[in-house]
C-alpha cells in the first residue's frame, strides 16, 4: 500500500485499507510525490490515540472508564482484559532480542515489535541494562528495521522525541 525509498513515503495505486485510522492516513500520503515520513508520523500522533483505543475497546480487548473525569488523565485509564496477550508480545518483542537470533531471519512483525519501543524508549519491553547488554543485537535489528522501512523509525524516533520535549503531542 505505500513504499518507501530513501527516508520518503509515497502512497501506491491501492485500494485504502478497511481499517478507517490507517485510510485516513493512507489517503495523507501523496501518491505522486514522495514526501518524508516524519510530517505523517508527527501530524497524526496526537490523533491517532482515540480511534486505535476505541478499536481495542469494540474488538473487547480493553474497557474503557465508565464515567469522564474532570482528571486530564482519567482518559488514558483503561482495563486490559486478557494482560497474557499483551505478556505474549512483550516475549515475542523480548525474544528476537535475547534469543540472539539472526536480525536477517526475524519476521517484520517481530522486528518492529523489537525496533519501535527501543526508539520511543519505552521501559516496559526491555530494561536499562538489556538495552546495554543487547547494543549491537538492537543496532543489528534497526539496520534490517531501516532497509524494510527506509526513514520511518528515525521519524517516529524525532517525533516522540520532539514531543516529549514539549510535553505534547503524543497523547491527549
Amino acid at each position: 500500500m505505500l513504499t518507501a525509498n530513501g527516508g520518503k513515503v509515497a502512497r501506491r495505486a491501492a485500494r485504502p485499507p478497511s481499517d478507517g485510522f490507517l485510510a485516513e492516513v493512507w489517503r495523507d500520503v501523496p501518491a505522486e510525490k514522495p514526501k518524508h515520513w516524519i510530517q505523517f508520523v508527527h501530524n497524526k500522533a496526537h490523533t491517532a490515540e482515540e480511534p486505535v483505543r476505541d478499536q481495542f475497546a469494540t474488538a473487547g480487548v480493553i474497557t474503557l472508564p465508565g464515567e469522564r473525569s474532570l482528571s486530564p488523565l482519567a482518559s488514558h485509564q483503561v482495563t486490559l482484559n486478557d494482560p497474557q496477550q499483551v505478556l505474549a508480545l512483550q516475549q515475542t518483542a523480548r525474544h528476537a532480542v535475547v534469543a540472539g537470533r539472526d536480525p536477517a531471519a526475524v519476521p517484520a512483525d517481530e522486528l518492529a515489535m523489537a525496533v519501535l519501543p527501543v526508539e520511543c524508549q519505552m521501559t516496559s519491553v526491555f530494561t536499562r541494562k538489556e538495552l546495554r547488554e543487547h547494543k549491537r543485537t538492537l543496532k543489528a535489528l534497526a539496520e534490517c528495521f531501516d532497509a524494510l522501512v527506509p526513514g520511518l523509525r528515525k521519524a517516529l524516533r524525532d517525533s516522540f522525541l520532539s514531543s516529549r520535549a514539549v510535553g505534547g503531542g503524543w497523547g491527549r
